[in-house]
């Protein structure tokens, strides 16, 4: 026996399609099958080409009944079986009984999906009127018709779906999330709000309906509102929307935006949130060195393999190599698997003559024992690789390898391209270049479709391409860009106007400049060099450290702190302070964690050193015996090491009563680059 509940969960695991939730449930209670049910066991595991299977057995014992049809169309449609998935819904309202009008409705509204997929909105359209017209007060069909109507830009019709949906679901938000969707759309500000007000007061933790106000609130110029819903939606799940609309903020917002997140990681400072937050602005607006010192504390609270590219990106966007080495490096130690890592390793070495590595770490992209290894852009990043050291004929065959797999993207076309001109094959060359300017559209920013255009000698194209970047973002890579353009154009006093203009702009990515040939033209100019020399000059200014000899862009290149320790039955001590109580420690390179004893922990909790509220829960570690034993994890509010402070240190408290004090690479990894200097006994940290 079926029941409307257990069709709801099979759906909604399937394509999360609400909308063809049944309706009906004597007419479901009446056909009844034994592979019937067991497709729709099969839908319930995820196992969907079984499910299709004993959906095709039921239909061919019961060839009058219309019902296998419906889940065939829903699951085909999943399985991308489009095709398949149109001849099963048109199955479905052949053998359908007439006065089921509620299943008549789900196989309507499952054909709409089936027409989208086609991108055949009229029929899709008239599918989702024929399911309203036999089910008039279901909110789902509602919804999806209405959404339709928002994508074809048809907010009248729209509006009178989400507003009938706030007549039969008075308590569902859905109806004034669409209207006010549809208000921000015409710029109607205030009206948009008060939609979304009044969801909020319908759900209070739905965090969409904050990141949209914030965006009728940001309409109006009240900057501080729309951060305060930012934050809220933010605080509530790291909304994806709150993130996106937290950068379409104007200049004049900046500075409203920037005090609202600081305060926020003021307030609560063990939260990475707000640190990568303020990074995130920072980023956007070309402060690679305030964004690069936001991703380190983000990273300090909850370090990723992402935030050390995050911070590995901005320290090369500022063209300080080394520092973006050192990230890139600390990043694959905690992740040896993230291949954006690996990538940008191979950019920054290739940039700095180093073929023999790159190239190793092209490979190391390829995992035989991991198809999806073997993708188009592995093959194209060890094709640039290739092409950079100058072996053509390997670049022409990871460039088509990498066409094979996706012949949509404009950048291996264009990538062969280049290679084809660098061995004279000009006729090759002009025809990818034209399959570029095809594919290139101002979805991917126009880049590789205008300097396609100029190689084939439509320079005003080219130019019109520019144009349309620098409207989307006068910066300083687009500046970089035109730079590249006009040199390859040949005119030349253009394209150093256009160098000065992004260097002023923050562009400081000298090793790239050195390497790349667009700038051939210009290189050997007295004003070339000029630039590069006096802005080069400004670099060092910029990483240089300030008085107290902390370094201004990030704290990782300028202090040394030096920290004496002494020899204890072979093991390496040094004196350390936890909050407050002087300490201590082992200092083990190859401890992961903090961990201290029970005695200690004892101590300090009943001495005040740690509170109630220090104490995090349980966690299971791995002894120096191999053994697996149960910890408590508490909090220590402040770590002093010579000197140096950090704050809100996980550690891990053994029931050994002997164990010592270890602090591993959960700390150690937060300060910096240690040495250990064995004649002099100190340890040497680089902040």
């Amino acid at each position: 026996m079926m029941t409307r509940k257990l069709i709801l969960i099979i759906l909604c695991a399937l394509v999360s399609m609400g909308s063809m939730a049944q309706k009906s449930k004597s007419k479901v209670k009446e056909y009844d099958s034994y592979n019937y049910r067991r497709a729709l066991e099969y839908a319930q595991e995820g196992e969907f080409e079984k499910a299709l299977e004993s959906l095709k057995q039921d239909a061919a014992e019961h060839p009058k009944s219309g019902y296998p049809y419906v889940y065939m169309t829903v699951i085909q449609k999943h399985l991308d079986q489009t095709g398949e998935a149109l001849e099963s819904a048109q199955k479905a309202l052949q053998l359908l009984p007439k006065k089921d009008a509620s299943m008549r409705g789900t196989a309507h509204a499952a054909r709409a999906e089936v027409y989208l997929a086609l991108e055949d909105t009229v029929k899709a359209l008239e599918d989702y009127t024929q399911a309203i017209a036999l089910s008039p007060d279901e909110e789902d069909y509602l919804k999806d018709r209405g959404q339709l109507y928002f994508e074809l830009k048809d907010y009248d019709h729209s509006d009178n779906d989400y507003r009938r949906i706030t007549e039969v679901s008075p308590g569902s938000i859905m109806g004034y999330m669409g209207l006010g969707r549809n208000a921000n759309m015409r710029e109607q500000w205030q009206e948009a709000a008060d939609y979304f007000s009044q969801a909020m007061k319908l759900d209070s933790e739905y965090s969409s309906a904050y990141s949209f106000r914030a965006v009728s609130y940001r309409g109006m110029k009240k900057y501080a509102e729309a951060m305060d819903d930012i934050i809220k939606a933010l605080e509530m799940d790291g909304d994806g929307k709150a993130f996106y609309e937290l950068q379409r903020f104007d200049s004049l917002a900046t500075p409203t935006v920037k005090s609202k997140l600081k305060l926020q990681m003021m307030k609560k400072s063990n939260e990475y949130l707000w640190p990568y937050a303020l990074a995130i602005i920072e980023e956007k607006d070309d402060n690679y060195a305030a964004a690069a010192g936001y991703y380190i504390k983000a990273n300090d609270l909850e370090p990723s393999a992402q935030l050390y590219s995050y911070i590995a990106n901005c320290y090369s966007e500022i063209g300080d190599k080394d520092n973006a080495l050192h990230y890139i490096d600390k990043g694959l130690e905690l992740d040896s698997t993230y291949s954006s890592l690996t990538i940008l390793k191979m950019y920054t070495v290739l940039e700095q003559g180093d073929h023999e590595q790159a190239l190793a770490l092209a490979n190391s992209l390829f995992d035989e024992e991991d198809p999806s290894s073997f993708s188009s852009f592995n093959f194209y990043t060890r094709a640039h690789c290739y092409r950079t050291i100058g072996e053509y004929e390997k670049a022409v065959d990871d460039y088509t390898m990498a066409i094979a797999d996706d012949d949509t993207e404009a950048y291996s076309y264009f990538g062969r391209a280049r290679t084809y001109e660098l061995m004279g094959k000009n006729d090759l060359a002009k025809a990818d270049f034209r399959k570029v300017v095809e594919l290139d559209s101002i979805d991917g920013g126009y880049k590789y479709r205008m300097y396609a255009l100029q190689a084939l000698g439509d320079n005003r194209q080219a130019v019109a391409c520019l144009d349309s970047l620098f409207k989307e973002k006068n910066d300083n890579g687009n500046n970089y860009e035109a730079t590249c353009l006009y040199s390859l154009m040949g005119e030349k006093d253009k394209a150093l106007d256009y160098l000065e203009i992004a260097l002023k702009k923050g562009y400081r990515d000298f090793p790239h400049m050195v390497v790349d040939t667009d700038l051939d033209n210009i290189r050997e100019t007295p004003r070339y060099k000029q630039l590069v020399e006096e802005y080069k000059a400004i670099m060092a200014t910029e990483l240089a450290s300030s008085s107290d000899g902390t370094s201004t862009v990030g704290g990782t290149t300028g202090k040394v702190t030096e920290v004496p320790f002494t020899r204890d039955g072979g093991v390496c001590k040094v004196k350390c302070q936890i909050n407050g109580l002087p300490l201590h420690f082992v200092f083990d390179t190859g401890a992961s964690d903090v961990s201290i004893s029970q005695v200690e922990a004892n101590f300090m909790l009943k001495n005040g050193y740690l509170g109630a509220s220090d104490v995090m829960g349980k966690q299971r570690y791995l002894d120096a015996n191999g053994n697996v034993s149960e910890g408590t994890v508490v909090n220590l509010k402040n770590v002093n090491f010579g000197g140096l402070d950090l704050n809100n240190v996980r550690a891990s408290v053994v029931k050994n009563q002997k164990a010592p004090l270890l602090l591993g690479q959960s700390v150690l990894g937060r300060l910096g680059k240690i040495e250990i200097d064995n004649a002099e006994r100190v340890l040497r940290i680089r902040q």
